[in-house]
């Protein structure tokens, strides 16, 4: 439906292409309504995403810094992180 009594045909892919090949502001913000409606209309809920991660840190071999002096302890996934940040550094330990 499109609220005003009639209906809509929308093909999201079309839609999609739209966005990503025009610069028209008004023609993106017709395409993105179209969507919204498309998914309100398919998913009339709120959607809730909870999940627990834990990840574990073995000291042997792995030179990194202090949990306090790095702000990447408290991500996900710290051991890609701070490999990311050049935290993480493989000691002579490691090749052993």
């Amino acid at each position: 439906p499109d609220g005003n009594g009639g209906e809509i045909s929308v093909n999201p892919r079309e839609e999609l292409s739209t966005i990503a090949n025009t610069n028209d502001d008004e023609v993106i913000q017709e395409s993105v309504e179209r969507l919204a409606r498309l998914f309100n209309e398919d998913l009339p809920m709120f959607c809730v995403d909870e999940k627990f991660e834990q990840s574990f840190i073995d000291r042997d071999g792995w030179q990194f810094p202090a949990q306090e002096e790095s702000k990447h302890f408290q991500t996900f996934w710290p051991m890609y992180w701070l490999a990311k940040q050049d935290e993480l550094k493989a000691t002579s330990a490691a090749e052993d």
